[in-house]
């Protein structure tokens, strides 16, 4: 709350010395610039999204400075499909076309296309992945598989954070924000400069998180564990530093080189059938990575991406480290109405751990591995009469330790009757596998040395590792789903554009990580509305129904929202002040109540310098539960807030 006070007394003194200065543009993109916006990354090469075969939703920067977000996943709220909860200050369950949990297993999240999630325990570490926000220039977004590009466990989406290249991050930029929950502050700066043919930058920002409260006990991941109103351990603490440069090559050949380094800390409450315990958690990660993109004629194109990534966590019970050496190389060759697209890639983990402890810790047997993966994807697009109609057939292949043998087939059909209407429908057969935790986990118990006593915990005891329970499974083969869609997106005027989704997924070939589900289907639409130049209007709405196998153990169905909607407005008042308001409604979820968010967002820009805003967070439901899917962790309120932040550009 003393961060919140002082940095509104800085933006205050800042606003009057400054004094008020026209700026120069309303909003940064049109209607008709925003639905074609090009998109690359996700996609492997350039495709105007507005034709994309396949459900895309981009946010744009501007977008994430008006909305407010100050984590990666706050961005995610406003993408149509996603289910996303909050299940601590620190903590978050997002999914795509399903049921959200900590894990994100069938998510498949990048940064410049450099892959986050997790080979070894098969999930993405939200809070750990950060960047520095303002130097986002887009986040492209596909609702549904991608399998047949990006290789397994991109089966209900793909997200792909691109940042900006340095010819456009020149100059001083740094920012101060706290909020009075959560937030207590974050601040950060970038440094850049732009020669003819090279530029460079560098940027750090640092944030740490306040801890909430423990909800009422109906609400709690477990029930009755903690008493409600008292203080949880959900706090977090995050440093950044890193680097990147963009060099031009003869005008046909880029190479972009980035570096950095992320330390966080953060709490956590570790939750079993007969005890609750507060962990704090050290997690330690660098990577370099390195594009090249070639251009070797007006129809042929390259790209070669390596990186190495480290990564460190540790708490109490255990370590985990991994190496990433990852290489990636893929050609597009057009040749009249045929484009061919084709790639190989090889990835090396290096994984080491270390249980510390041998009372009912977790452990892996072999505690150290290296995991090898090699893939290759095949694409073709072919165009027909006269660029009415476009022809997708694809797929993947992918040898990795534990299934071997994958294909992740895809065909696609787009229809063109005009440029403002594209029809398109999908088929995509998507794989997730096993991780190293479903094959090798097991729960160190030996310090008991009795084999009676041993079996009452349902364990038994190996001649190397003593009194053990084995968390690993014999179901260690891949999941399989296969995925039908049916796209219709439309400009009605230049000021109106529908997108609307119908898909059904047909789960097959459980493992023991993935849910037990028949189908999930459901609708999704978007819409855009521009009626005037300083006011828009974005809103969607999904539809979700399931039918889980007999099997499962839990009811997965009440796991998934059947409803959520979406509205946010933009206005500006002037060139100088902006108003912004979100509201969105998710269904009941797991018995808890629904989600009612609305945040209300106030800029102001007194000259090209200096920007202020506002956000008051969650006016409608001050303490509340936005998910409670892990039983594993405790869960805590997510609280109203007013956040302050000072931006200056020079």
């Amino acid at each position: 709350m003393r961060t919140f006070n002082n940095l509104l007394l800085l933006i205050l003194l800042s606003t009057y010395l400054y004094g008020e200065q026209k700026s120069d543009q309303y909003f940064d993109m049109s209607l008709e610039e925003l639905m074609n916006i090009e998109v690359s990354g996700i996609t492997r090469q350039e495709s105007n999204s507005f034709k994309a075969t396949s459900a895309i939703f981009v946010i744009t920067s501007d977008e994430i400075r008006r909305f407010g977000a100050t984590s990666i996943p706050e961005i995610l709220q406003m993408v149509p499909g996603f289910n996303v909860g909050r299940l601590t200050s620190n903590m978050w369950a997002i999914n795509a076309r399903g049921g959200a949990d900590r894990q994100s297993r069938d998510l498949l999240v990048m940064i410049d296309g450099r892959n986050v999630y997790s080979p070894t325990v098969n999930n993405v570490y939200w809070d750990h992945i950060d960047t520095l926000l303002e130097d986002i220039d887009k986040v492209e977004i596909i609702r549904g598989p991608g399998s047949s590009l990006w290789g397994s466990n991109a089966a209900n989406g793909i997200v792909n954070i691109v940042t900006k290249n340095t010819k456009n991050t020149k100059g001083f930029l740094g920012y101060a924000q706290a909020a009075t929950e959560h937030l207590n502050y974050d601040f950060g700066a970038r440094f850049g400069i732009v020669e003819e043919n090279y530029s460079a930058k560098l940027y750090a920002k640092k944030i740490q998180l306040d801890e909430s409260e423990y909800p009422s006990d109906s609400q709690q991941s477990n029930s009755g564990r903690f008493n409600e109103g008292d203080k949880a351990h959900d706090g977090k603490t995050l440093s950044l530093i890193g680097f990147r440069t963009d060099i031009l090559y003869n005008n046909n050949t880029n190479l972009m080189i980035n570096a950095e380094f992320t330390s966080v800390d953060t709490q956590e409450v570790k939750i079993s059938s007969f005890s609750e315990k507060e962990v704090e958690i050290k997690q330690d990660g660098a990577y370099i990575i390195s594009v090249l993109d070639m251009k070797h004629s007006r129809d042929i194109k390259s790209k070669l991406q390596m990186y190495i990534d480290y990564y460190k966590r540790k708490d109490i019970d255990f370590e985990d480290k991994r190496t990433i050496y990852d290489i990636d190389f893929q050609n597009e060759i057009k040749n009249d109405n045929l484009t061919t697209l084709w790639g190989i890639g090889y990835r090396l983990v290096e994984h080491k751990t270390q249980h510390q402890g041998n009372t009912f810790a977790f452990a892996l047997d072999p505690k150290d591995e290296d995991l090898d993966y090699l893939s290759g994807f095949l694409n073709f697009d072919y165009k027909m009469f006269n660029d009415k109609l476009l022809l997708t057939l694809g797929s993947k292949y992918e040898d990795n330790p534990y299934t071997h043998t994958e294909f992740m087939p895809n065909a696609r059909v787009g229809f063109y009757p005009n440029d403002k209407n594209t029809i398109w429908a999908s088929f995509s057969k998507t794989t997730s596998t096993p991780s190293r935790v479903l094959e090798d986990a097991y729960l160190d118990m030996s310090f008991i040395t009795d084999p009676t006593t041993c079996a009452s915990y349902g364990g038994y005891i190996d001649p190397t590792l003593g009194c053990i329970n084995d968390l690993g499974s014999d179901n260690s083969k891949s999941s399989h789903m296969y995925v039908y869609e049916l796209g219709y997106r439309v400009q009605l005027n230049k000021q109106l554009t529908i997108d609307q989704t119908l898909y059904h997924n047909d789960y097959k070939d459980h493992n023991d990580e993935t849910s037990k589900l028949n189908y999930i289907r459901g609708y999704e639409v978007s819409v855009n509305y521009f009626p005037r130049e300083d006011l828009r209007f974005y809103g969607f709405y999904s539809f979700q129904d399931s039918e889980q196998k007999k099997s499962a153990s839990a009811n997965l169905e009440n796991d998934i929202p059947e409803n959520t909607f979406g509205l946010r407005a933009s206005y500006d008042f002037t060139l100088q002040h902006e108003f912004d308001i979100f509201y969105r409604y998710v269904s009941t979820v797991n018995d808890i109540d629904p989600i009612n968010q609305l945040n209300i967002r106030f800029g102001y820009k007194p000259n090209k310098y200096l920007e202020t805003s506002l956000l008051l967070s969650n006016l409608l439901d001050g303490d509340h539960v936005e998910s409670n899917t892990d039983s594993l962790r405790a869960n805590s309120y997510i609280q109203r807030s007013a956040l302050i932040k000072l931006t200056f550009r020079y």
